[in-house]
């Protein structure tokens, strides 16, 4: 028996589709927990810092991606890009759809993803679809970075002279 099979009884349906989407969810999952959240935070802190809130760094950095990703949206930043289109998943539901395995096999080429609170909403994926939100959400990672750079080379003198 193998560790996916362990995992995710599978039953009739392709051992492959399932590889297939398990190997394209979980490099989802370390990018969004490796690369964007810590990212988001220095975002969601530097959006405080602008509007004169005062802010603990280190609270910030304790903050849930979904928490982070959620104040982000509602102080009118970047939704366009912290959400998935068509569905409209957040950032953090595609990570915690790939560590949490909250997915299922429902034929050969289609998988069911639940998340949100107690993994209240689903939504069904070919293996095609995948691809593309993989696709958004890389080209999301790269425009976060792509930002940062360009704020920290902008406010580099700034950040020398804070002698942190």
């Amino acid at each position: 028996m193998s560790l996916i099979q362990l995992f995710h009884p599978i039953g009739e349906y392709s051992q492959i589709a399932l590889l297939q989407f398990y190997f394209q969810i979980i490099p989802i999952g370390n990018l969004l927990e490796v690369g964007v959240e810590p990212m988001l935070a220095e975002l969601w802190a530097c959006i405080k810092l602008s509007s004169k809130s005062s802010i603990d760094y280190n609270n910030v950095r304790n903050l849930k991606l979904g928490v982070i990703i959620q104040n982000i949206i509602d102080a009118n930043y970047l939704r366009e890009l912290l959400e998935t289109k068509p569905h409209e998943l957040k950032l953090s539901d595609w990570r915690n759809i790939a560590y949490h395995s909250s997915y299922q096999m429902i034929d050969d080429s289609t998988i069911r993803c639940t998340y949100g609170e107690n993994n209240s909403q689903s939504i069904a994926l070919k293996i095609d679809e995948l691809k593309q939100y993989t696709i958004q959400i890389a080209r999301t990672a790269n425009i976060l970075a792509v930002a940062r750079m360009i704020f920290m080379f902008d406010n580099l003198e700034m950040i020398h002279n804070l002698k942190l």
